[in-house]
């Protein structure tokens, strides 16, 4: 929390002076402003009551698939997001297997009939996942049809197999989640 809430920081500080607001309370988890009835607040998914009792217009979940009070959490969150204009909610998170809230609302969320949305936004789009190549570097079988299939460079194959090797133990699986 600390950690994400000192963006929130450090994006208030640079923001140019003519859009900075003045601050009217400023802690360790929130950051409310003065004369326009806004504030910024973060919360962990470790807390039942995240998001009851207010009144949310943009909400952001981080790695919701891992929340261990998930269905608390929601009932508190989805209850203070309207269903008005301007308001938004993204819930994102890398995969944890099947059957869990994460997992039910990306389903869900391919249906038309749903109010979600969801998204794939797969490594290969982020510049920043990218290793030089050596010179001599030699795909694999496996690695050439994923260049060629998701149109992918050396250098994405190189960091992707570097990724797999040094973080991943080599267990392509856990990469992929």
């Amino acid at each position: 929390t600390k950690a994400l809430f000192k963006k929130v920081g450090a994006f208030y500080d640079n923001c140019p002076e003519v859009m900075r607001p003045p601050v009217k309370v400023s802690s360790q988890r929130n950051l409310a402003f003065d004369g326009i009835g806004s504030e910024y607040s973060i919360g962990t998914a470790g807390s039942e009551d995240v998001g009851r009792g207010t009144t949310i217009q943009c909400f952001h979940g981080s790695e919701t698939a891992f929340w261990p009070n998930s269905d608390e959490i929601m009932g508190g969150v989805l209850q203070g997001v309207a269903d008005v204009p301007d308001t938004e909610i993204v819930f994102e998170s890398t995969a944890n297997g099947l059957g869990n809230l994460f997992h039910h609302m990306a389903l869900e969320g391919l249906s038309p009939e749903s109010s979600f949305i969801t998204i794939f936004t797969p490594w290969w789009w982020q510049d920043e996942y990218r290793t030089e190549a050596p010179a001599d570097f030699c795909m694999t079988e496996e690695e050439a049809k994923l260049a060629e299939l998701y149109k992918l460079d050396d250098d994405q194959i190189f960091w992707r197999r570097r990724k797999i090797r040094d973080e991943f133990k080599g267990n392509v699986r856990n990469f992929q989640r």
